[in-house]
């Protein structure tokens, strides 16, 4: 779940393209076949990860976070991410409450609720 949206239209093109390299339909051969070989719980998160819908982090938002590695103070050239800058902390805390809550004290889980959060978020949020 660390592909973007891009990433994930272009690999169920190309799996379309392997998986029936004689065919040119307009079906979603990856979409099928992971309907197809997969059940329950972990067939939705599957699906919904698939659909390359997720909430990306905006590539201005990525660019403030790169920092200069200074040592001594002196630039060397390299870089580095400052995830502090492309973590959302309030969103994370609120959902991570929400994870808490859909699994604890309970017999099973709230799969929907763990299906929505890690199917719709990127892994930065």
């Amino acid at each position: 779940m660390t592909r973007t949206n891009a990433q994930i239209h272009e690999m169920k093109h190309a799996y379309r393209d392997v998986a029936l390299p004689n065919k040119k339909c307009g079906c979603d051969q990856l979409d099928k076949d992971i309907e197809d070989d997969t059940s329950g719980d972990f067939k939705r998160l599957l699906v919904s990860a698939g659909q390359g819908n997720r909430k990306e982090i905006a590539e201005d938002k990525i660019l403030a976070a790169v920092e200069d590695v200074k040592i001594d103070g002196k630039p060397t050239g390299q870089f580095r991410i400052n995830f502090e800058k492309l973590v959302d902390f309030e969103l994370c805390k609120c959902e991570a409450e929400a994870l808490y809550k859909a699994g604890e004290d309970k017999w099973g889980t709230d799969e929907k609720e763990f299906n929505r959060i890690f199917s719709f978020y990127d892994f930065y949020t």
